[in-house]
């Protein structure tokens, strides 16, 4: 009501600004007079409230999800008719950013005037920045000295850790023209992880067990020991780091313990980030690496993830070390980094190729370094799976897409993942 006031003020001062040839100048002043009524009414609606908020610790882009605010009204008085908005860090982006953002596919399936005043582009980087959409908050009454307590639904719109500020809550004036609102600072993050597709029940990678140095032990992360067998005598030339202390302690006699070597399902994961390419390219990358991570897999079973960011990131899940929500933690926060070499990728998994059962690798582009590399792990014996994601607007590759000649490579579009791997 109050813009339908303010449309009909601005209107009746256009149309009435003769005020000789018409009587409309006395709507233009009517509806200003209820306009300034209502903003000097609007401070004594003024609301008194203190909150707090339950978030949760992660959440999946493009999924609803709910949380919990809890208002308490210090005052005596009812406080009714209470409307609150969820505050947020300035979202707007810095100049540089804008800037560098012009040519992108969005932008360039936009007219020229478009392009040229960068209006929706603006609006476009404001909403990604601020990357979460929640809806309004109404009220009714908050007695005195009592509490409530709303589910608020929420849906993040991009990867990465989205920042709370506080809270707006405000008021009507008594003419329902006009709100005042009253900040509170409740400062809270919430981190959302890449969405994930459904893979095939037949979806699986071959190769068998790889010894692992450290057995179960390196599994959870404690020494260089392997499985324990059983207790002997000790011989000469056994190490004294398998001394068995509490049989010595108990008989006087020399124990050690007898160790066997622990072979492991080992797979790895690889995310190609080396590459500047449209950003749903990359970001149906990423769903897809967060698929492979969450897939049913071995029980006893290690999966290492790596991919490049500002330093290289290597993390190992399974028996021991954690689930798969490591994995989708470092995932919500990887980034495209172009200007580095591929190398700083291919040296890396090609050193440790041995230790995999098996590979799987989502690549983002395709070109010679690519394909040497590729060639070089095939060589080595390592079943691969490996996905090659290109977008409706990249441009053909240097080399050509090996479309058979590589065992496990599937070529997907962007757009169309789930259907490309279910089909």
């Amino acid at each position: 009501m109050g813009k339908r006031i303010v449309a009909g003020a601005l209107a009746g001062a256009i149309f009435g600004i003769n005020t000789e040839l018409s009587m409309v100048y006395q709507v233009f002043s009517l509806l200003l007079a209820l306009m300034l009524f209502a903003v000097i009414a609007a401070p004594f609606s003024r609301v008194r409230l203190a909150g707090a908020r339950q978030l949760p610790a992660q959440v999946i882009v493009g999924k609803p999800f709910e949380y919990e605010l809890h208002l308490s009204n210090p005052t005596g008085i009812i406080q009714h008719d209470v409307v609150i908005f969820e505050n947020f860090p300035d979202p707007r982006p810095d100049l540089n950013l804008f800037l560098h953002s012009r040519g992108d596919p969005v932008d360039r399936r936009r007219n020229i005037y478009d392009r040229w005043v960068g209006f929706h582009r603006f609006v476009g980087l404001t909403e990604k920045k601020l990357g979460i959409r929640v809806d309004k908050i109404t009220i009714d009454a908050i007695p005195p000295h009592g509490e409530v307590h709303v589910r608020i639904k929420a849906t993040a719109t991009r990867r990465g850790t989205i920042h709370f500020s506080g809270l707006a809550i405000g008021r009507a004036d008594p003419l329902g023209l006009f709100y005042r609102f009253s900040p509170i600072s409740i400062p809270g993050t919430v981190l959302a992880v890449p969405q994930s597709y459904p893979l095939p029940q037949t979806f699986h990678i071959s190769g068998g067990r790889r010894h692992l140095p450290g057995g179960m032990a390196m599994a959870a992360g404690v020494g260089e020991m392997d499985e324990c067998v059983a207790l002997r005598d000790y011989r000469p030339g056994d190490s004294p780091r398998s001394f068995y202390w509490p049989a010595l302690a108990k008989t006087g006699k020399w124990v050690v313990v007898e160790r066997q070597e622990e072979f492991f399902v080992r797979h790895g994961l690889v995310l190609d980030t080396l590459h500047q390419v449209p950003e749903a390219v990359f970001e149906d990358a990423v769903s897809l690496a967060a698929s492979l991570a969450v897939r049913p897999g071995h029980p006893d079973g290690l999966l290492d993830l790596l991919f490049v960011g500002l330093q290289t990131v290597q993390l190992t899940i399974g028996r021991g070390l954690g689930g798969y929500p490591r994995i989708l933690e470092a995932l919500a926060t990887a980034q495209m980094q172009g200007e580095q070499p591929f190398s700083r990728l291919s040296q890396r998994v090609l050193s440790q190729v041995q230790r995999f059962s098996g590979l799987f690798i989502i690549l983002i582009h395709w070109d010679q370094d690519r394909e040497n590399w590729v060639r070089a792990l095939v060589t080595q014996g390592v079943p691969l799976h490996i996905f090659l994601i290109q977008g409706e607007d990249s441009p053909p590759p240097s080399v050509p897409i090996p479309k058979g000649r590589f065992p496990g490579f599937f070529l997907l579009r962007s757009g169309a993942i789930r259907q490309g791997l279910m089909g």
